[in-house]
């Protein structure tokens, strides 16, 4: 029932905020439900590590993101499997430890 509901809720917050932003806070927590998707937020975590953005934030702190210019998330679901499209527009090479000031 709990993963039914994460995977639902999950799924539909992306077309109603036409936004993928709530990808952010997946998999923030080792330990979860066992059966619920890689993209599905596991939401009972009180105690996981804050996420890059606040996905459910009502501010449009996302204004100043225009990779997908205006472009909307189209998602769609098969089973448990999301499937998105978009284009490759960089490239990760290096990932190093965090910066200390």
């Amino acid at each position: 029932m709990t993963q039914e509901l994460y995977t639902k809720f999950a799924y539909e917050f992306m077309p109603f905020y036409r936004n993928l932003n709530i990808l952010s806070v997946i998999g923030l927590s080792e330990a979860g439900i066992a059966d619920l998707p890689s993209w599905v937020p596991y939401w009972t975590r009180h105690d996981a590590v804050p996420p890059i953005v606040n996905a459910t934030s009502p501010i449009d702190m996302y204004s100043f993101y225009h990779v997908s210019g205006s472009s909307v998330a189209s998602p769609r679901k098969i089973h448990d499997t999301l499937i998105l499209s978009g284009y490759v527009y960089d490239t990760i090479l290096d990932i190093r430890d965090t910066l200390t000031f």
